[in-house]
């Protein structure tokens, strides 16, 4: 996947917006994680989901099968999910109690 199908993929608005949906999600279904980052990253998405969006943008964007899809149309909800699922402790590791 190329640099710009990756920057591509994170300027498309729709990404955002899909992305702010699933990260906004998830966070209510962390908030009562029983892992204290987890659940403050949670809190910190359900108090700003923007922000909280903001952190999954490019991780989300540079996992295997994001950059190289050929544009966020191409990209199933599932996908989207799997791929924040699988980062939340990553970002949770790294902005813990943000506000």
């Amino acid at each position: 996947m190329s640099y710009l199908a990756q920057a591509e993929l994170v300027s498309d608005y729709a990404y955002q917006q899909r992305l702010t949906a699933c990260t906004s999600e998830q966070a209510a279904t962390f908030k009562d994680d029983p892992d204290p980052a987890n659940a403050a990253l949670a809190g910190q998405i359900l108090a700003d989901a923007a922000a909280g969006a903001s952190w999954f943008l490019w991780p989300v964007a540079t996992a295997p099968g994001f950059g190289d899809a050929g544009g966020q149309a191409n990209i199933q909800d599932g996908q989207l999910l799997a791929a924040v699922q699988a980062l939340w402790p990553t970002v949770a590791a790294v902005h813990p109690d943000e506000p």
